[in-house]
């Protein structure tokens, strides 16, 4: 490692949105990079695909699975909320 490696020279900077973005490979250090762990491109990044997805899965399993096998006893739905009788009463309660 007595070659000095330029960063300049092997990354893109969007100074807009503060991307820093690898150009270059490093197929000699093969404990420190290989083709699974080498940073994805700008375009090929797709993480809030990934997080709109795991959230749309999460809502059905919680409305469709969840709620009605372990707490039958909250009523409601997805807009307003749920909430179980119970604690409706203690809320709704007014005080003397």
């Amino acid at each position: 490692m007595s070659d000095k490696i330029n960063r300049g020279d092997i990354t893109n900077y969007d100074p807009v949105n503060g991307y820093v973005e690898l150009n270059a490979t490093f197929p000699e250090s093969k404990n420190l990079w290989n083709k699974d762990f080498q940073p994805t491109k700008i375009s090929e990044r797709t993480w809030i695909f990934t997080i709109i997805f795991s959230e749309l899965i999460y809502i059905l399993l919680m409305k469709f699975w969840i709620l009605p096998k372990y707490q039958p006893e909250l009523k409601g739905g997805l807009i307003h909320g749920y909430i179980a009788d119970d604690t409706k009463e203690i809320f709704e309660k007014k005080v003397d």
